[in-house]
């Protein structure tokens, strides 16, 4: 069985809705946050005095995608921790619907955009045409204000 775009993007709402539901919005926001922070990490990363002689190491494209993932997981603790009471209590149906959205267009956007993560999975034209780079603030601001408003 072959996953699908769709598919895929039904599986990463329903994950965050159903936790959105029962821990509150505070770890999707997190999870939104970390997007933006591992992708500037990464950005940063072959300009950073001393770490040069390890960037030029990790050139292969599974190796930034570990790096990425690294960076993102170091940003979701950082970020759990800053705001550890922030959303927390139970979530409420609607406010869980418009997390996972926000969560969802933030994912898509920071994937169809971030090579290191285009190389795991490329999603179709559609999305391709929907979420790139050119939209990307547009997609970032509406998700970061849907988490803002839920909140």
């Amino acid at each position: 069985m072959v996953l699908s775009d769709w598919g895929l993007v039904a599986f990463v709402f329903l994950a965050v809705g159903v936790d959105c539901m029962r821990a509150g919005v505070g770890r999707s926001i997190a999870c939104a946050l970390s997007f933006s922070s591992a992708s500037v990490l990464l950005n940063l990363l072959p300009h950073t005095v001393m770490l040069e002689s390890v960037t030029s190491r990790l050139s292969g494209v599974y190796a930034s995608s570990l790096t990425y993932a690294v960076f993102f997981i170091l940003s979701y603790v950082a970020i759990r921790r800053m705001t550890s009471s922030y959303g927390d209590m139970g979530g409420e149906v609607l406010s869980s619907f418009f997390s996972a959205l926000a969560v969802t267009f933030l994912l898509l956007a920071f994937w169809v955009t971030t090579p290191a993560l285009s190389a795991l999975w490329m999603f179709g034209p559609f999305f391709q045409s929907v979420f790139a780079s050119a939209y990307t603030l547009w997609w970032m601001l509406a998700g970061y204000t849907i988490l803002a408003v839920t909140r």
